[in-house]
């Protein structure tokens, strides 16, 4: 039984693979982003995962915001 749990997540999304262009990258992270959890609407233990879309900040909702920000307390 294989345990690899890292099969079920999407590849990398790299800064790189946009040439490091910082604007590109988030364009494409966030069409991932709409992809998977605005389009989607993913399922978990047979509850709807829902966003919290306020505020829209740039044009791109809260929980977009927040899957890519890192928040650390140090």
């Amino acid at each position: 039984m294989n345990n690899d749990k890292s099969s079920l997540l999407p590849p990398l999304i790299l800064l790189s693979g946009c040439q490091n262009n910082w604007d590109s990258y988030l364009e494409t992270i966030y069409a991932s982003f709409c992809q998977d959890f605005v389009i989607s609407k993913p399922v978990f233990e047979d509850k709807r995962f829902a966003l919290k879309r306020h505020p829209i900040i740039r044009g791109k909702e809260a929980t977009f915001w927040h899957i890519i920000s890192d928040w650390r307390l140090d």
